[in-house]
């Protein structure tokens, strides 16, 4: 297997999730999984819309790292609240139940890497 350059919105797996949820609209781009040959990273970016927010979820097995490309929002994490913004980076450990949303007004775009591989929220 060789290194390769990636494209993360044209080479990736576009994905919606939460369609059927008011206010869980997003759309991911999964970058990194098993279809190119990852046997440990998941990654992608999401991008959510303002007013827009992932589940409370949790990936039992699985950290993970989130990098604000672009925008601001709120993560939420057993029971408390910070707020971020373009540039910082958050760690998920795992089995920790957490949320993002965006309180700004222009598109939240987050790159996110889980290890080991888990899938997305559904919601």
């Amino acid at each position: 297997m060789k290194v390769r350059l990636i494209s993360p919105f044209q080479d990736a797996e576009q994905i919606w999730i939460g369609l059927d949820e008011p206010g869980m609209r997003r759309k991911a781009f999964r970058f990194v999984s098993p279809d190119i040959g990852s046997e440990e990273f998941m990654a992608g970016i999401t991008i959510f819309e303002p007013g827009e927010a992932s589940s409370y979820h949790v990936h039992p097995e699985s950290e993970e790292i989130n990098l604000v490309l672009e925008g601001s929002g709120i993560l939420v994490s057993e029971g408390e609240e910070a707020e971020f913004s373009d540039g910082q980076a958050m760690w998920v450990p795992k089995g920790v139940h957490h949320q993002h949303r965006n309180t700004g007004t222009t598109p939240l775009k987050l790159l996110w890497v889980y290890t080991p591989q888990a899938p997305l929220p559904q919601t």
